[in-house]
């Protein structure tokens, strides 16, 4: 049997949980493992390994270890570093942890580490993530400073739809009704509702997804008196319903059947 040390001296988790995990989805819950000794219990474990088939189950055990699991802890200490408040923080953390590792890297890197333990028994994630896997460690950069932009577009768009509400106001209304229906899709589609509450003839607007600036320019341009919001897009077209909420207020009805 031959002995592999794992551990770290970074990240404040239980490794041998986290790899008996990553262990049981490979297969390998067999593969025996116990403390390092007198090291920090839970953050530096032995493993003892038989055959080649259970160090290629390590090995790959190891790589989502990294590059799923302690992506966590490496995004958070590179958010944590950014010179901004502690809600843009959180807000930053949450759009960059939204990023998936490709099943290739995570190939990749299980054959790099099935090389590393040809030739090291003691492996420190850390150490390995930073030295050995640096292409990951620099698309989680570049994921923290695309998610710091998106927080700032998100910001500026919450400030710019606050204003489109104040401008509002000093609007009058049209004796009208609209009906905005959220789709599944993500897309928009708008219809005047008459008084007995069908839908005005020969009008109806299709949006396509992601068009949220053009559906609130004709929202304000038909000044309705009154708006009624029907969301089928099971979050896809959340940040159009803020957008509407936040804009036209008091004026909306929330529906859940369709009109």
């Amino acid at each position: 049997m031959q002995l592999y040390s794992i551990g770290t001296n970074e990240y404040d988790c239980d490794i041998e949980k986290l790899i008996r995990r990553r262990l049981e989805k490979q297969g390998a819950a067999a593969i025996p493992i116990a403390h390092s000794g007198d090291l920090e219990p839970g953050r530096f474990v032995t493993l003892g390994v038989e055959s080649e088939a259970e160090l290629r189950a390590l090995s790959a055990a190891l790589a989502e270890l990294m590059l799923l699991d302690m992506r966590y802890f490496e995004i958070a200490a590179l958010v944590e570093k950014l010179a901004v408040p502690l809600k843009d923080k959180q807000r930053i953390l949450s759009c960059a942890l939204r990023f998936t590792i490709p099943a290739a890297d995570i190939e990749k890197a299980s054959e790099g580490i099935l090389f590393y333990l040809g030739e090291s028994h003691l492996l420190i994630l850390e150490g390995y993530i930073r030295f050995r896997l640096q292409d990951a460690a620099e698309n989680w950069s570049v994921l923290v400073d695309a998610a710091v932009e998106e927080a700032m577009l998100e910001e500026e768009w919450s400030e710019l739809t606050n204003l489109l509400g104040l401008f509002s106001l000093f609007h009058p209304c049209e004796a009208e009704t609209i009906a905005v229906i959220l789709n599944p899709d993500g897309s928009c589609t708008l219809s005047k509702v008459l008084n007995d509450g069908g839908e005005a003839p020969g009008f109806r607007i299709d949006c396509a997804p992601d068009h949220a600036e053009s559906v609130l320019s004709m929202l304000l341009g038909m000044r309705p008196e009154r708006i009624e919001l029907y969301d089928f897009s099971f979050g896809r077209a959340e940040k159009l319903r803020s957008c509407i909420e936040r804009v036209f207020g008091s004026i909306i009805s929330h529906n859940n059947k369709k009109p």
